[in-house]
């Protein structure tokens, strides 16, 4: 059994900089990961979002542009060619996390994390012990039956898509929904947005009432 100090369960952002934060007060650490190091963020949220985000807003500034007298700006999408500069650059963030635990002389274990004791913890085929152990694993789409689901994509699905759809209906009004219905509208994708009530119900009417017709006058249809 190896002892540590301190361990982590979940390299995401939350998970490493806890680690990271503990081994530099000179704690022995241990970080476990099921699936790829740097979490959502970085694998399926914000980073690759956000890299097909200002891509989109380039295409749109750019037909913005035409009415403004700037000339021969017709951009053409190559999203093969987008998917695989996105996944280099997430693949590089990888890197630079795996080499930042490295150089803070954090372990790293891949594997699912059980608990076998109190303060032991299983790591694939290792077993771990310390006396303070994070739960830092996350969170993940959550997938809820009804007929026809097995037609759906969640939010992971979005980044793993090897060619846009020609058309594509978004269930949900939160944030995620809002935004990623937006990206692949302006990429040239028929889209529709199905709300149960009203689209980001966190937010101000006023603000609301502005962003449905921003949204229906981009194109996409709104059905609440």
């Amino acid at each position: 059994m190896k002892k540590f100090d301190y361990i982590v369960i979940g390299a995401g952002s939350g998970g490493i900089a806890s680690a990271r934060r503990a081994a530099k007060f000179g704690k022995k650490v241990a970080i476990i990961e099921n699936r790829v190091v740097g979490g959502t963020c970085v694998n399926v949220g914000c980073v690759p979002k956000k890299v097909m985000f200002n891509l989109a807003s380039f295409l749109e500034d750019a037909q913005y542009m035409k009415h403004y007298g700037v000339n021969g700006l017709e951009p053409t999408l190559d999203f093969a060619q987008l998917k695989n500069a996105r996944d280099a650059y997430v693949k590089r963030l990888n890197g630079i996390y795996m080499r930042n635990l490295g150089n803070d002389g954090i372990s790293y274990f891949q594997g699912l994390a059980k608990f076998a004791d109190q303060n032991v913890v299983l790591a694939g085929e290792e077993k771990l012990t310390a006396d303070h152990i994070l739960i830092a694993s996350g969170s993940a789409p959550r997938h809820i039956p009804f007929p026809g689901d097995e037609y759906c994509m969640d939010s992971n699905d979005f980044f793993a898509m090897e060619q846009l759809p020609k058309s594509i209906a978004v269930i949900g009004g939160g944030y995620i929904a809002v935004e990623l219905a937006q990206i692949l509208n302006t990429l040239g994708v028929q889209t529709s947005i199905i709300a149960r009530s009203q689209l980001l119900n966190f937010v101000d009417r006023d603000v609301i009432d502005v962003l449905g017709k921003e949204i229906e006058n981009s194109g996409i249809k709104l059905h609440l």
